[in-house]
């Protein structure tokens, strides 16, 4: 069933470097009206390397909401005005120094949407090309390079914390490459 709504109002009430917070009230058909916060995040990109060798280009990252260093595949946010494969392109080469030739969107999906708009798109880079990382302020990233069962035996001991890795990971293992 879809459900008939009418925004009733919405207001900013924070904005930040990388999300915005809203307060939202909508009236449903049903005349109740109900009042959301939502938080508003641009788009983000997920890549997954994949090496001639065969192996997986994954990042070990500081992320401070943990306060520790956890296992993830490149990704990043999409700017304003830019598409999600040219987001996938710029940020490969941004945090672990490659160039594909061939990108493809195997997945997309949105993180939490019981409270945000965020939504990811999962590429797989193949055909890659060293270049030169340029991490941006804030980033804290060692590069690794993992053979699939690697990467396989750190999921597998809960070694992967990241939700949106994981999801990747399983667009990843069924597709027909």
């Amino acid at each position: 069933m879809n459900h008939q709504t009418k925004e009733l109002s919405q207001i900013q009430v924070y904005q930040g470097r990388v999300v915005n917070i809203v307060h939202r009230c909508v009236k449903f058909s049903s005349g109740e009206t109900v009042e959301y916060e939502i938080t508003k995040r641009p788009d983000i990109v997920l890549i997954i390397p994949i090496l001639e060798s065969g192996e997986l280009v994954v990042i070990y990252q500081y992320r401070a909401a943990l306060d520790k260093d956890i296992w993830e595949f490149p990704a990043g946010s999409v700017k304003v005005g830019e598409s999600p494969l040219d987001a996938a392109m710029r940020e490969l080469e941004e945090e672990v120094g490659y160039k594909a030739n061939d990108f493809k969107l195997i997945g997309e999906f949105h993180t939490s949407p019981h409270f945000s708009n965020e939504k990811v798109y999962v590429y797989i880079a193949i055909n890659l090309s060293f270049t030169h990382v340029n991490h941006q302020e804030k980033e804290f990233i060692s590069i690794y390079k993992l053979f699939p069962s690697e990467f396989e035996a750190k999921y597998l001991r809960g070694e992967i914390l990241d939700g949106k890795t994981i999801i990747a990971y399983h667009f990843l293992i069924n597709q027909k490459l």
